[in-house]
């Protein structure tokens, strides 16, 4: 199957419809029964979720940088103990 399309042609984004009145409670209804039944999340569950593995990530880039300042402090303590042998 091939769709013809004309490259002359500029696509716009159509502007998001708002939701008739009368079906608005049936649509809050319908998206609080997904979100409890975990079909779907909040916008605000994962951005949570995005902001903890940031934390994450950066307590783990320091607990690198830690990890590479004390084997330089224990290869240097033991270079002063190696020397004071001789």
């Amino acid at each position: 199957m091939e769709l013809a399309k004309d490259e002359t042609v500029t696509t716009v984004a159509q502007p998001q419809r708002r939701i008739a009145f009368r079906l608005r409670q049936k649509v809050e209804e319908e998206t609080a029964k997904l979100e409890h039944n975990d079909v779907t999340e909040s916008l605000l569950n994962i951005m949570i979720m995005i902001i903890l593995l940031m934390i994450m990530v950066i307590m783990m880039k320091i607990m690198a940088i830690i990890m590479i300042i004390m084997t330089i402090i224990l290869i240097m303590v033991m270079k002063t103990l190696f020397m004071s042998f001789l």
